[in-house]
């Protein structure tokens, strides 16, 4: 079956995200990078226009430096060296001119063509995982013959299409059935609930159905939904149901993986998707025929049907990203400001007891503190909320514990 190229507009989505990412993590600048944030919303809502947008000047306003991260990390994600049209991003002067020479790229290798998605780094560091545009296709026929609702009307993203969650359902997946996409990710939750309507599809994390349920408001009749990167609370889904949304499926899987089960409302079994078997302990993908890189512990109940266990490498999830409690205190106390500290999570965020190493002032330290994790980690992995003392929390009998945040 030949695999279909995703439209241009759906190209030019991703490196808005890919863009997005890497100015976030290489402008040190909160005021900067808050502004780059507005020109990548502004240009989400022009939509076809967006197309026209400079990269630099009164365009996002990428600096020659900047502009080389970027081009850098957008070829990086669509392994462009092998075509060789990476030197040219460094010349192009809009936004769509990178989404011409991405599709081009794309349309030179057809089908052999290969992205490379990073892990977050949170866990350990970032990994690259690499998928061929088959690859994925043949991912997508599974999840569009099992999970997308027949009627689908319009696909609601809520989730950045670097990650491979957001590339299947909301870029592969319209390419592959020519359903529409509405880009949410730049959007506030809000203004996203005030648009939808009969037939939409929402793609989002755990994180992102919480904060539309926190809205407080019934859904319009007809809405359905998808969720991945974490699991869904009881309550949450409950709460959600109640609001009104007609269904929600869940897709579990990682970057390692891709989807491999779903489940649908009220069932507590996942079942495998088509493109997987089971083969002893193992998940074989069907495409390959090699075994699938699990990063989750599975309770086989049958051949088809799993339950999730414990990470193999214990992380917590915190907004559909694995974080590592151990990796994040090892980059607070690489922080000369540091002498020891703790990391919890509490909610949904993380937070952090810290022992200074030196008498400054506490609104100092906490501002060097966000400053030097911003540097090191992904958001969801930094502390929302810093305590300090002489000495770390302990129980009656020495051990670490627990501690109120103040």
């Amino acid at each position: 079956m030949p695999v279909v190229r995703p439209e241009q507009i759906h190209l030019e989505r991703c490196i808005r995200h890919i863009i997005y990412r890497d100015i976030e993590a290489n402008v040190g600048d909160n005021v900067r990078r808050t502004e780059f944030g507005r020109k990548l919303t502004v240009a989400a809502s022009q939509s076809s226009d967006a197309s026209h947008l400079p990269l630099g000047g009164s365009g996002l306003g990428l600096d020659s430096l900047s502009t080389i991260s970027a081009a850098t990390a957008v070829a990086r994600f669509f392994d462009m060296g092998v075509s060789g049209l990476d030197d040219y991003l460094v010349f192009d002067e809009t936004l769509g001119e990178w989404g011409n020479r991405v599709a081009q790229h794309l349309d030179t290798l057809g089908p052999d063509a290969t992205l490379v998605f990073e892990t977050s780094g949170s866990t350990d560091n970032p990994k690259s995982v690499r998928k061929s545009l088959a690859e994925l296709q043949f991912e997508v026929l599974a999840l569009g013959a099992t999970v997308v609702p027949k009627g689908t009307r319009r696909i609601v993203s809520l989730v950045p299409a670097r990650h491979i969650f957001g590339w299947l359902f909301t870029v592969q997946l319209p390419a592959k059935f020519r359903i529409p996409v509405f880009e949410a990710t730049f959007r506030g939750t809000a203004t996203v609930f005030e648009q939808l309507g009969s037939g939409d599809f929402v793609v989002g994390t755990p994180f992102n159905w919480e904060m539309l349920r926190s809205l407080g408001r019934d859904f319009p009749p007809g809405v359905r939904g998808v969720t991945a990167a974490g699991p869904m609370a009881p309550e949450l889904r409950s709460g959600l149901k109640t609001a009104g949304l007609v269904s929600l499926l869940e897709v579990f899987g990682s970057t390692e993986t891709g989807g491999i089960g779903w489940r649908a409302d009220g069932e507590s079994d996942f079942k495998l998707l088509p493109h997987c078997s089971r083969f002893g302990d193992c998940l074989v993908s069907k495409f390959s025929g090699i075994p699938l890189p699990l990063q989750d512990h599975l309770d086989w109940r049958d051949a088809c049907r799993f339950l999730p266990r414990e990470r193999i490498d214990h992380a917590v999830q915190i907004a559909g990203v694995n974080v590592s409690l151990r990796k994040v205190r090892d980059v607070l106390c690489a922080s000369d400001l540091v002498d020891d500290a703790a990391v919890r999570l509490e909610g949904n965020r993380l937070k952090a007891f810290v022992v200074p190493a030196s008498s400054i002032a506490i609104e100092q330290l906490v501002q060097a503190l966000e400053m030097h994790m911003s540097q090191a980690l992904e958001p969801a992995a930094r502390p929302a909320h810093y305590d300090f003392g002489e000495e770390l929390p302990r129980n009656a009998m020495g051990k670490p514990s627990d501690w109120r945040t103040g």
